[in-house]
């Protein structure tokens, strides 16, 4: 048998609609599964108005099997006289079962009662009755609402539910809702006759796509997608330009819609003077259009719009469409030419007036510490450019004054970067004030120039430090300030750029720019370190052995970024080798003998006895010495050649010897021994 499933909503927002369609897809998977109920396909479909899932050749029953249950002990169950106790007649009842059910069964070293019972056999369509309004109360939605007296909660108003198996209505209900085979088609389309679209009565569930197509309603979001990347692929080559935005936009208008149909729109060629990213940007947040860039960058004066809907003439869509464009590039052009009236250097002692966060004071404050982390940043770096560095600091946060961010936040740092050419600033200065804010997420580019380098670690690194320190931490469930996307940044300059920084000490130095913070310094970069190794695991564990990543950072501090890194992909390349497994074995060997040992000793050489201490010593002290500068594979070979030595003292001294000193002195040198090897990693961990 089939089963379709339809949920009519009002429209939910469109980065809500597929992860609503996939949870309930994957939960009733995950249930049919555990039931151990044979299916076929699963597949759900997602628009704004509609969370679909239907599923093939679903098994009418639950298989039956027989379960053994233990009931209380013999001596408990009956009484002197043989007759069933309470506790037996209780265990009877919640299992429906009777006395001549159970028999008596050996467990352990005791005689218990035992039922075997036959469970399961449950039709498939009453679970399913079961489940689901459970699952339409997990949907794991941002926000949610109360829309009539049922007290039910969901993202938007639930205006239907639509649930047959085969050609029968599941009678589910839930809240003040009832299933049944009722649908509707597209709302602006074939006569509607109300707000929801024309009523449409589902036979059986193998219609059920059918129907909707006809009443131009695309309900596979896969080819609602497919069908705006064919328009946009079609422009694309006829203008010799690709469409901006093109990824995003794409997900978003698919999302949008329930029709797919495109319209080509144009404006006048006097917005061009506008910056391209401007033009683009306004005619995606305002209106989700689609431009086109030349290959130069340079964007044409046409766009794409997705229509929910087929008019009778697109001309006057499209008039309309261009009429709301044009008032909002009216307002840009308006807001570009006021804004260039004004240097940015001018804007900086206004950014008094802007609160950042109530302990940490305003953005000209975080100005100040910018330029100090900037000017400590460049000395380390590319001390020719400090003076750059400070003025790019300077001036970064002066475009958020400008009436273009004020209406789009985010060509924050972009505009700045503009105004700054425009205004006659150095060129990688200019950048800069765009780059700060790069990467923005993992797929983001990472600053290129010297400056924008710089000022997008320090502005990622106030951050970090301040909200740590004032007690904003992120939680498992909200980071608003961006903090996990700042930690993964600065990770991703560090490594694409192998840049030797002292991580610690410049959140130490960034620490020390703030007045006063809620949080001592100690705790702060703990607390730091600590969401560092987390955002590497992150980071590395998408490239590398997740066991490897571990290993590496379990020895290590958090703020050794590169460190990690280059250890972690050089033992990745070494799995296997039979060095790496030597040195594997003589580290689990040493680590094996004092594991239990929660003191730490310190070695004297005059308390050794036997050649091999003295042996195992000697070459531990040479190994500490040459091993700061050898590369990994260097290391590896070392430490593998280190496991004779090793094996050597194991055969022939015993560490815990009788005398207390001669133990400890030992213990010690064993401890220094590891130590050595978790310069590399806990290599007990790697997956060999």
């Amino acid at each position: 048998m089939n089963f379709l499933l339809e949920i009519g909503v009002e429209e939910l927002p469109a980065f809500e609609v597929e992860p609503a369609a996939k949870f309930l897809a994957r939960e009733l998977e995950k249930f049919l599964k555990e039931k151990e109920i044979p299916f076929g396909e699963i597949k759900y479909f997602a628009t704004p108005r509609r969370l679909t899932v239907f599923i093939e050749n679903l098994a009418e029953k639950e298989p039956t099997k027989t379960q053994l249950i233990w009931g209380p002990p013999k001596k408990v169950a009956f009484d002197s006289e043989g007759k069933p106790t309470k506790a037996l007649e209780g265990f009877l009842k919640k299992n429906q079962a009777r006395l001549e059910d159970i028999e008596i069964r050996q467990k352990g070293k005791g005689e218990y009662v035992a039922l075997l019972k036959e469970v399961g056999g449950k039709p498939t369509a009453e679970l399913l009755k079961e489940i689901v309004p459970t699952l339409l109360d997990k949907i794991p939605f941002s926000k949610k609402m109360r829309w009539d007296n049922s007290n039910k909660l969901f993202l938007r108003p639930v205006r239907w539910i639509l649930a047959l198996v085969d050609d029968k209505v599941l009678n589910l209900s839930w809240g003040s809702l009832k299933a049944d085979n009722l649908t509707y088609g597209h709302r602006f389309i074939n006569n509607g006759g109300s707000f929801r679209g024309k009523p449409l009565r589902v036979k059986n569930s193998s219609e059920y796509f059918n129907l909707l197509e006809e009443h131009r309603v695309i309900l596979d979001h896969r080819r609602r997608k497919e069908l705006i990347e064919q328009a946009l692929e079609k422009y694309e080559k006829e203008f010799n330009a690709s469409a901006a935005l093109k990824e995003e936009l794409t997900e978003e208008n698919t999302f949008l819609v329930e029709y797919v149909h495109p319209i080509l729109g144009s404006f006048d060629e006097k917005y061009l003077q506008l910056p391209p990213l401007v033009i683009i940007t306004v005619a995606a947040h305002h209106q989700r259009f689609f431009c086109f860039q030349k290959p130069d960058g340079e964007v044409i004066n046409r766009f794409l719009a997705i229509s929910n809907n087929k008019p009778k003439d697109d001309s006057v869509v499209r008039e309309g469409y261009e009429k709301v464009l044009k008032a909002r590039l009216e307002d840009a052009l308006f807001f570009y030419n006021e804004d260039l009236k004004t240097p940015l250097e001018e804007r900086v002692p206004k950014l008094k007036g802007i609160l950042q966060h109530p302990r940490l004071g305003t953005l000209y404050d975080k100005t100040q510490r910018l330029v100090e982390i900037s000017t400590r940043l460049a000395k380390d770096l590319y001390p020719e450019k400090v003076e750059k560095a400070q003025r790019a600091a300077y001036l970064s946060k002066a475009d958020l004054l400008t009436e273009m961010v004020k209406e789009l936040d985010e060509l924050q740092g972009y505009m700045g970067y503009i105004y700054a050419k425009a205004q006659g600033e150095d060129p990688e200065v200019a950048k800069a004030l765009w780059e700060q804010y790069q990467p923005k997420g993992a797929s983001d580019q990472i600053p290129q120039t010297e400056i924008g380098t710089i000022l997008s670690l320090a502005d990622k690194l106030h951050d970090l430090v301040g909200y740590f320190g004032v007690g904003e931490k992120p939680t498992s469930t909200a980071d608003p300030y961006g903090l996990r996307r700042a930690a993964l940044g600065i990770i991703r300059i560090l490594d694409k750029k192998r840049l030797d920084l002292d991580l610690q000490k410049l959140l130490e130095f960034t620490y020390d720019q703030f007045k006063e913070l809620k949080q001592d310094k100690a705790t702060t970069l703990a607390q730091l370190e600590e969401f560092f190794k987390q955002r590497l695991v992150n980071y590395l564990s998408d490239k590398y052995h997740p066991q490897v990543v571990q290993a590496v950072i379990q020895t290590r501090k958090g703020f050794d970024i590169v460190s990690i890194l280059k250890t972690v992909e050089e033992l990745n390349k070494l799995l296997q080798t039979e060095e790496l497994k030597n040195a594997r074995e003589a580290y689990r060997r040493v680590k094996k003998i004092i594991a239990k040992v929660k003191e730490n000793y310190s070695v004297d050489p005059s308390l050794f006895q036997q050649e091999e201490e003295k042996k195992l010593y000697q070459q531990l002290v040479e190994l500490e010495k040459q091993l700061e500068n050898l590369p990994i594979e260097e290391q590896i070979r070392a430490l593998s050649q280190f496991k004779e030595t090793i094996d050597q003292f194991f055969d022939n001294v015993m560490v815990m010897a009788k005398e207390e000193n001669i133990k400890r002195n030992r213990i010690a040198l064993l401890q220094r021994v590891k130590k050595l090897f978790e310069r590399v990693a806990d290599l007990e961990k790697l997956p060999l």
